[in-house]
């Protein structure tokens, strides 16, 4: 099995129906063809609810582009969510 990275946003309270976490994360990309899966869930006191979850690869935010992506529940459709991303070839960034 391959390298797994977790992240985990900070809960928002009170967001309802349009959170925006707007939170940033890095990752060193070794492979655009990796899996990517994202789930949404709201945080309860007793357990948390899935609201819905999605996946692609990386080879989606390749060109740093600004993505909304379905997230799903139960086969439905329940959102999007919006990825912003930004790309560095850190090889010629270090030339």
């Amino acid at each position: 099995m391959s390298d797994v990275e977790i992240f985990k946003t900070k809960t928002i309270d009170g967001a309802g129906k349009t959170p925006k976490w707007e939170e940033e994360c890095d990752h060193e990309v070794k492979d655009l063809s990796a899996a990517v899966k994202f789930i949404v869930s709201d945080e309860d006191y007793n357990a948390d609810d899935v609201v819905g979850e999605g996946s692609t690869t990386l080879q989606t935010f390749a060109n740093g582009d600004d993505v909304w992506l379905e997230i799903a529940f139960n086969g439905k459709a329940s959102g999007t969510v919006r990825f912003v991303t930004s790309y560095v070839d850190f090889t010629e960034a270090r030339e």
